[in-house]
């Protein structure tokens, strides 16, 4: 072999080595046991991929926020992505959209205000369609407006409402299911056909009806209502019992 050839093959040899190292150091992180409370408030544990600034599209399985992060696009949600906020984190997207067919279940690692974790951004289905995607939120803190089929709010130490200056809350949906939950914010509200309120809820806007011509159904049970609450015509059904409005 002589002198020029193996300068090649060495070169190609260093290239190729390089580009190994690099492609390793820009893969997806996971890590193993990560903590965080289940929609009953339990401690479980599970691998979740890291959240990174580069994140465009979240799959099936978990994701965990161990770190402060800002996505300047928005992310795309495919399957059933599960996101876990860890504690004293807080990070802001430019959207998440769930499609149809699409699932997104938000975590928390603890349930005290001081600790729990914060995402600021706005979530809806495609093209802000209220007919795709359900988002369920059973821990965190998440301040932006929700545009989804079904959404479910469930455990204590939840919080929705705004931060500071931030971007008020408000929910537009066909169903919202809140069990001891707390959602706040400035000149929002609950926009939905169904709702159901209960366990102790404390509810810091107002409940309305939705955006289709549909009876109204609200159900507010042993919970707490400072805003205004009413339905959308005759036929609207509402329901209080042992609760402040």
């Amino acid at each position: 072999m002589n002198r020029k050839l193996a300068h090649v093959i060495g070169a190609a040899f260093v290239m190729a080595l390089l580009a190994a190292v690099f492609s390793m150091g820009a893969s997806a992180q996971t890590l193993d046991d990560v903590m965080y409370l289940n929609e009953d408030g339990v401690e479980q544990t599970t691998t979740a991929t890291v959240v990174t600034p580069d994140l465009t599209e979240g799959t099936d399985g978990w994701y965990v926020i161990n770190n402060n992060v800002t996505i300047d696009g928005s992310v795309s949600v495919t399957g059933n992505a599960c996101l876990i906020l860890g504690d004293q984190t807080y990070s802001e997207m430019n959207g998440i959209i769930v499609p149809e067919g699409a699932a997104l279940t938000v975590y928390s690692q603890s349930k005290q205000d001081w600790t729990r974790g914060c995402l600021r951004t706005n979530i809806e289905g495609a093209g802000g369609d209220l007919n795709k995607g359900n988002v369920s939120i059973y821990g965190g803190q998440v301040c932006g407006e929700i545009r989804t089929d079904k959404l479910i709010v469930k455990n204590s130490g939840i919080d929705l409402c705004s931060i500071d200056d931030g971007i008020p809350l408000s929910i537009y949906a066909n169903s919202v299911t809140v069990v001891s939950g707390n959602i706040g914010g400035r000149d929002s509200a609950i926009c939905a056909d169904t709702i159901n309120i209960s366990q102790n809820s404390i509810i810091n806007v107002d409940v309305h009806p939705g955006f289709a011509e549909n009876p109204t159904i609200i159900t507010i049970l042993d919970s707490s209502i400072s805003g205004e609450v009413r339905g959308m015509g005759e036929e609207s059904i509402i329901t209080i019992e042992n609760s402040t409005v």
